[in-house]
């Protein structure tokens, strides 16, 4: 693991605060024959492919493929936007509320979060990139939202997608084309006042699952 449970609790204990903190646990791997499609594949079975998952890959110079690859599936949380219809969906269950901005819902959900990280040993350091967070989609009709009075009425709608939808993902998987490693990773989430022990534990769980 890129950290001890020690070190894990002694990063929660230094930032605590009124906000939730997240702090990546990770395990490095070699990525020997795995690429990224291979393991997107294994990651979402055959009957989950139109659920939310994704697959991005860094680019350089606009047509060499860069450094990093990074996937995941299975959001913790969903948004889901059609006009000024909004519908969060979470564990399960779903709400749903109207609004003026859909665009400022997914903003004020993770207001609230700090991403902190814990001590770890350079071999083990977490590239920087995209850890974890809001993947989605927002179309173009979305501009209405932040400019509602300079542009007319969009057509009718004859394919009823949303408008726009963000999965806010907590695991992901990283590949590090240079060192030709694999960074599965879960971001742990404490609140104020919570358990650090259990957070490290569950997260500890989830990575050696999903490696």
């Amino acid at each position: 693991m890129n950290c001890s449970r020690d070190a894990f609790i002694a990063c929660v204990e230094a930032a605590r605060g009124d906000d939730v903190l997240m702090i990546p646990v990770s395990l490095r791997l070699l990525s020997d024959q795995l690429t990224p499609v291979l393991a997107y594949r294994r990651l979402v079975a055959p009957d989950e492919r139109t659920a939310p998952s994704f697959l991005l890959e860094s680019v350089e110079g606009g047509d060499r493929q860069g450094r990093h690859s990074i996937l995941g599936a299975h959001p913790v949380l969903q948004v889901v936007a059609r006009g000024h219809e909004v519908v969060v969906r979470e564990h399960g269950a779903e709400r749903t509320e109207r609004v003026d901005n859909p665009m400022e819902v997914a903003r004020s959900i993770t207001s609230s979060m700090r991403l902190v990280h814990p001590e770890t040993t350079l071999r083990d350091r977490l590239p920087d990139c995209f850890l974890g967070g809001w993947v989605g989609y927002a179309s173009y009709d979305t501009v209405r939202y932040v400019e509602p009075t300079k542009l007319d009425a969009p057509p009718l709608d004859d394919r009823h997608l949303p408008d726009l939808h963000f999965g806010l993902y907590d695991e992901t998987i990283i590949f590090d084309h240079v060192d030709r490693v694999v960074h599965v990773v879960h971001l742990a989430r404490v609140g104020p006042g919570g358990d650090a022990g259990r957070a490290y534990d569950e997260a500890r769980a989830a990575v050696l699952t999903r490696a």
